[in-house]
């Protein structure tokens, strides 16, 4: 609040003290007494919408800040799973047109697998709840892909972009790489082995020859601090076959990555909402009203 407003509540106060005490030490008036009691219940009613003015933009936001980080989004692709320590699970497109609509689904519901144990909580857009309703942190290496909500910021794959793709696309060569060597500066970054002038990792995904699951893909902003042993290079990519879980991403049929890039436009700030059918339920109440 600017110092005008803080002013007058200071001087209102100031009014409402001389006169009581004022009031104390004289004979009552009761015409005088009236006129200004109805001048002190109005600035008393003035003061008190100054106040809640003050309090409502003082108030601090930092507890909603990290929450709402995704709230101007207007596409998800929902993943969820029957429980933490489930593989396969169910995916779904939703989209909404302006951030005060509901959400609406988009298409058929499509088959996914996830991490070779599952799913723990983790680094993203959301804040990881205090009650981790079952579930655990994301670890590297864990064999877990990760729950919670992440931006969706580029695709991949060995050829050229696809048509109809409006995501950032790398086309992967045989010097891609994705770094889960948790010691290297280069720690979770995708990036070409040659333009590194002294590669400091013992350990990475040779992209180009992880195949036909990193034909083609979507970068999943888990961990975008690059946070050590939290977890890296996290993918929706194409499956080895719909009964065989990951090392940590989420795969499905190339048809439905497909229909994923054709759908994500990063103009609309995509994200990735991933976790067991029970949390989801509870973040639909909170965060994703749909009609």
């Amino acid at each position: 609040m600017g110092r005008g407003r803080l002013a007058r509540i200071q001087c209102l106060l100031k009014e409402k003290e001389n006169y009581y005490g004022a009031r104390a030490a004289r004979p009552l008036n009761t015409t005088q007494d009236q006129e200004t009691m109805t001048k002190l219940i109005s600035s008393t009613l003035l003061l008190l919408s100054l106040s809640a003015l003050l309090f409502a933009q003082q108030t601090p936001t930092s507890r909603n800040k990290k929450s709402k980080r995704y709230s101007n989004s207007l596409q998800a692709v929902v993943v969820t799973m029957p429980g933490w320590d489930d593989v396969h699970g169910t995916g779904q497109l939703f989209k909404r047109s302006t951030i005060f609509s509901k959400w609406r689904k988009v298409g058929e519901a499509f088959p996914v697998v996830v991490g070779r144990t599952g799913l723990a909580w983790g680094v993203g857009l959301h804040e990881v709840p205090t009650d981790l309703g079952g579930g655990a942190i994301k670890k590297e290496g864990d064999g877990k892909s990760p729950a919670g909500v992440f931006a969706l910021s580029g695709a991949f794959g060995r050829g050229p972009k696809p048509r109809g793709t409006k995501l950032s696309f790398l086309r992967i060569n045989t010097s891609t790489e994705c770094v889960d060597d948790v010691t290297s500066r280069h720690y979770n970054s995708s990036l070409d082995r040659k333009s590194i002038a002294s590669a400091d990792w013992s350990s990475s995904e040779k992209m180009f020859d992880i195949t036909p699951e990193y034909d083609l893909g979507v970068f999943v902003d888990h961990n975008p601090t690059r946070t050590p042993s939290v977890g890296s290079c996290i993918f929706l990519h194409i499956w080895t076959d719909p009964g065989t879980p990951t090392a940590g991403c989420t795969s499905m049929s190339r048809k439905d990555v497909e229909r994923i890039l054709n759908f994500l436009d990063p103009r609309k700030r995509p994200v990735l909402i991933q976790m067991t059918e029970k949390e989801f339920g509870r973040f639909k109440m909170k965060f994703f009203p749909t009609s």
